[in-house]
């Protein structure tokens, strides 16, 4: 019964087998496991279908459909500046809006970030990773849980796909003649963060990356009673070797921008030296401006 003498939440109980299995490993067997779970640099850029395209102004955007390996198709946007020559380009995980009951918190869109970017002159490819959820509509606890449960159940990790799919948008921009192959950046958010540091920890060619509102660690979902969307950051194991502080560290000298980190509930959190948090009522428009000096 609560308060009973010896009793545990089970979150305690998680907790507790957490911290007696722990057991820290280094950056080569990090590397190798990354590498077991598929997640390495793509060669040759897949089929490009156009769906269709708009005129945004300053940039052409163009809905395509892309393949990350054979028989998977992806859809993202392409933000075109009209400018001539080669210009750096953006690989951003798309974040859509959904419309839901006022009283639940939404994820916002990344289409004006993007537009942004493509005004600062850069190329952008927004993109949905495989089986992306359409948007984060606030319902609480599981995300796509059945999703990744499916595919653990058949010997492969959706987070490690998804950071895989990261990378074969890298490629598309590569092959691009109006793209400098070494000027490309990522940008991710909340745990789709986790995605991007994967895939940023394996390909050099993402020469920076920003993420916005991602969860300061895995081990952290696991000191508390609650916890949102962290079956997208499901690899079974992985938490009791590394956390997302050896994948920053392994980036190495390539910078991460990491804007107001949170907890596993979305909130906020003092997580010390090496983030930058926004001020209150700040828009991208300052940050977007540092993280491209």
């Amino acid at each position: 019964m609560q308060g009973e003498a010896g009793n545990r939440k089970v979150y305690e109980v998680i907790r507790d087998e957490y911290h007696s299995l722990k057991k820290p490993l280094g950056k080569a067997e990090m590397l190798a496991e990354i590498g077991r779970l598929g997640v390495r640099a793509s060669g040759k850029a897949g089929a490009v279908e156009v769906v269709d395209s708009r005129d945004g102004g300053e940039f052409q955007v163009s809905r395509i459909r892309f393949e990350s390996e054979p028989g998977v198709m992806l859809d993202g946007q392409l933000y075109l500046p009209k400018a001539g020559g080669k210009k750096p380009a953006v690989v951003m995980v798309e974040e859509k809006r959904l419309p839901v009951p006022l009283f639940v918190t939404r994820s916002q869109s990344t289409s004006s970030l993007a537009e942004a970017f493509a005004r600062a002159g850069r190329v952008v490819l927004e993109m949905e990773p495989r089986d992306s959820p359409s948007a984060n509509d606030g319902r609480p606890f599981l995300g796509n849980w059945l999703t990744n449960e499916r595919v653990d159940l058949v010997g492969g990790n959706l987070a490690a796909m998804r950071a895989q799919d990261i990378l074969s948008g890298v490629t598309l921009l590569v092959s691009r003649a109006d793209v400098d192959a070494a000027a490309i950046h990522g940008y991710a958010r909340g745990v789709k963060g986790f995605w991007m540091m994967m895939a940023a920890v394996v390909d050099p060619r993402l020469a920076k990356v920003w993420l916005d509102r991602t969860p300061v660690g895995l081990g952290n979902a696991l000191e508390g009673a609650l916890t949102n969307q962290l079956f997208d950051a499901m690899v079974p194991g992985f938490v009791l070797h590394w956390d997302f502080a050896d994948l920053r560290k392994a980036i190495g000298e390539r910078r991460v921008f990491w804007t107001d980190p949170t907890n596993w509930m979305n909130q906020v959190v003092a997580a010390g030296a090496g983030y930058r948090y926004r001020l209150v009522a700040e828009g991208d428009g300052a940050v977007l401006k540092e993280f491209l000096q």
